[in-house]
């Protein structure tokens, strides 16, 4: 043991490890002790999440509108576990055993027999697609089948998310040609992490973003691997998650199927990877669109909302608009970083300040450390990839302005969170170039991979038990 840390046993230790594996081995861990110290419905509008799936669950894929709001008919039992005894906003406020005891109780139902329900509205999920929800859903139908009771439906669901976002997560770092030690910590930053283990559609919507990317970028850089059959129909199905789930992040998917074709090597190979996109992920895409668009509720009533009106102005004034985009991120920038690292909870818990710092350099040293493997990308792979980043800044954008501000409003832009930029964030970072003659050994990222990695998750198990638990 003694000569293991002495020298070289220590070196071929951590010579040895691989991101893909801290990253497995942290989540199995902290990742979990986050999803049950995390009490039920305290994750960013896991309610109304928790509402979507079970619908979903019912085989209702469309929901119901219903005045000024949209929803559906809802056991009361489900809605009862969602109490959140005014805990958010309430950083004062805590935890207890009676509400645990409470929620449990009913352990087992009967969910075939005579179920009282009530409409209740949740209109910000029930338009999202069902294969966002699609593990979370599998699990509740299971839940129902072995007459598990309201609250292991919550916890069923939130563990067929972390599962398969994990799963996701690994198989993305073991793809991922460069910097995958940096794009391990984002996987491992806070408000990512404690995402994985909510019933919300965000875990399975990033890390299907971190795969794809991966798949695209290996396919490209790396010329002695084969894109076989089954690698392009991933990749489709990875895209068509991504674009319904979320349409604003249509460029990352569009843009990661036309970098992947470029690497197919018969005409007919392309073209029938594109059609098959087109025909499983856009068309689906645009035809859930065209329907939630019946159940679409506008975001605020205390100003004139109109969202085709705000679109037309966008159009016929796109400089004023994208002059109001850049005065909205350079007001919000620092606010919109903070939510990106961690601010969980219903965004009233945050972490430690000098985190935040901490993770900003923690990042950057990353990437130095790893830049050497970066010379495998040209100068137009990275225009590319910061161009997918970019359009998918601007269509959220354009989204938020649409149904947040007035037509034609002048002012700032709201509602933009640092979550909503995590599944682009591999974008960014996959674009720092090469540093020239500076070859560091590959143990120095892995040591500051590992040592970051560990701290972030730590802080963010110990963000959780303190706000929920200790007075």
């Amino acid at each position: 043991m003694h000569r293991f840390f002495q020298g070289r046993g220590l070196t071929a230790f951590l010579g040895g490890i691989r991101p893909h594996t801290v990253f497995l081995a942290l989540a199995l861990t902290f990742g979990l002790a986050v999803l049950f110290a995390n009490p039920p419905c305290e994750a960013p509008d896991e309610c109304d999440h928790f509402y979507r799936a079970f619908q979903l669950s019912e085989g209702t894929f469309v929901g119901q509108k219903f005045g000024r709001t949209a929803g559906g008919q809802i056991p009361t039992l489900i809605v009862a576990v969602t109490n959140c005894y005014d805990i958010p906003f309430h950083p004062e406020r805590k935890m207890k055993r009676a509400y645990f005891a409470a929620k449990l109780h009913p352990a087992f139902v009967r969910w075939d027999g005579a179920i009282v329900r009530q409409q209740l509205d949740f209109p910000h999920t029930v338009i999202y697609s069902p294969l966002s929800y699609l593990p979370q859903t599998l699990a509740i139908c299971l839940g129902k089948l072995l007459r598990i009771g309201p609250l292991g439906l919550l916890y069923l669901a939130r563990l067929a998310g972390f599962g398969v976002s994990v799963a996701l997560g690994f198989l993305a770092l073991r793809c991922l040609p460069i910097y995958r030690w940096t794009v391990m910590l984002l996987l491992l930053c806070p408000m990512n992490f404690y995402l994985l283990g909510s019933v919300a559609m965000d875990g399975v919507l990033i890390t299907s973003s971190f795969l794809l990317i991966a798949l695209a970028l290996r396919a490209l850089v790396d010329s002695a691997h084969r894109v076989t059959r089954m690698e392009q129909v991933l990749m489709i199905a990875l895209a068509t998650v991504i674009s319904m789930g979320k349409l604003v992040y249509l460029p990352l998917a569009v843009g990661s199927m036309l970098l992947v074709s470029l690497r197919l090597k018969s005409a007919s190979g392309k073209w029938r990877f594109l059609l098959g996109y087109f025909l499983v992920g856009l068309l689906p895409t645009f035809f859930w669109n065209h329907v939630m668009a019946g159940l679409y509720v506008p975001g605020r009533y205390d100003v004139a909302v109109d969202a085709p009106a705000q679109l037309r102005a966008i159009l016929q004034a796109p400089g004023a608009f994208f002059a109001l985009l850049a005065k909205s991120v350079i007001y919000s920038y620092q606010v919109t970083y903070y939510w990106l690292v961690g601010v969980l909870g219903w965004l009233d818990t945050v972490l430690p300040l000098w985190f935040y710092s901490f993770f900003k350099w923690a990042i950057l040293g990353c990437l130095v450390l790893e830049s050497d493997g970066a010379r495998v990308l040209r100068g137009w792979h990275r225009l590319t990839l910061l161009a997918m980043a970019a359009a998918t800044v601007v269509l959220l954008y354009v989204a938020l302005y649409a149904i947040w501000n007035r037509v034609g409003s002048q002012a700032i832009i709201e509602g933009v969170q640092g979550r909503y930029l995590l599944p682009i964030a591999p974008l960014v970072v996959l674009c720092f170039p090469a540093l020239p003659r500076f070859r560091p050994p590959p143990i120095y990222a892995a040591v500051a991979g590992l040592v970051v990695g560990a701290t972030s998750a730590a802080v963010c198990l110990e963000a959780v038990i303190a706000r929920y638990y200790l007075p």
